[in-house]
């Protein structure tokens, strides 16, 4: 269990918090929109209207309906999994891409199969987009 406590550094301050939040803004603004072209490629030949109106009403069904769910994703989940894995150092790639993968699957338990690999795919790709937003210098806890 030693591997899981907090690194024995000083706490971020208040400015050094408030650096960390004003970094992740732009990952928070644009990562949920990621969604969009996913959700119409996975689903453009689902429909019987032809690709280029299925894309039209997924175009609006993404919009309307998986943009704001990435919103609440990656707000209430994903920075604070993001905060709390970096306060323990294990921020990586790959442990955000798990969370942002396994969230909307254990949020969407009893669905069909086919909708919770998408959902799988979209929270992984959102949270891929978002690690790569957050600058270098705030990806890894402050050494002090």
């Amino acid at each position: 269990m030693a591997a899981l406590r907090p690194r024995a550094r000083r706490s971020i301050s208040t400015l050094g918090l408030m650096k960390l939040l004003c970094a992740l803004i732009p990952a928070v603004v644009i990562a949920p929109w990621i969604v969009v072209p996913l959700v119409i490629v996975a689903s453009m030949w689902s429909g019987d209207a032809g690709p280029v109106v299925n894309a039209a009403w997924l175009l609006v069904i993404a919009v309307i309906s998986a943009v704001p769910l990435a919103y609440a994703g990656i707000l209430f989940v994903g920075v604070p999994a993001f905060l709390l894995l970096r306060r323990f150092g294990l921020a990586r790639s790959w442990a955000i891409v798990a969370v942002g993968g396994l969230a909307p699957v254990l949020a969407s338990v009893g669905e069909q199969p086919y909708f919770q690999l998408l959902l799988c795919a979209c929270g992984a790709a959102v949270a891929l987009t978002a690690w790569q937003l957050v600058p270098l210098e705030h990806r890894e806890r402050e050494h002090q």
